[in-house]
């Protein structure tokens, strides 16, 4: 069976540690004075095509399929490249390179899916 690579994971956030420093910075602050961590929500009053996503993954951790989907499928889709991208970089210690079609798919995916509820609203 093959291992995580820690090593590997540990040396990539160290190397990658001011842009997850700023990452973390934008989301406390955002949710301490805005209450809202969606920029585009926020200055346009308008939901990003990517809203509904973190509540998805969080209904997904607790077991709530259905429910995730009803907040944005396109997860899944996001969520497989994720695990494509950290299988292949910290368990087959390989460069991998996500299929640029797959991207565009899911990309697509999630514009019409948020065109779609939008026309709906």
């Amino acid at each position: 069976m093959k291992r995580i690579n820690f090593k590997l994971l540990k040396k990539d956030l160290y190397l990658n540690r001011y842009g997850l420093f700023i990452i973390i910075l934008y989301l406390i602050i955002m949710q301490l004075f805005f209450h809202n961590l969606c920029i585009f929500k926020l200055v346009f009053h308008f939901p990003c095509p990517g809203c509904g996503l973190t509540h998805a993954f969080f209904s997904l951790l607790k077991g709530n399929f259905i429910k995730s989907l009803n907040y944005n499928p396109s997860l899944i889709f996001w969520l497989s490249i994720f695990i494509l991208l950290f299988y292949g970089r910290y368990i087959n210690k390989i460069k991998f390179k996500i299929f640029p079609n797959y991207i565009i798919f899911v990309s697509l995916f999630t514009w019409i899916y948020y065109i779609i509820k939008i026309l709906n609203k």
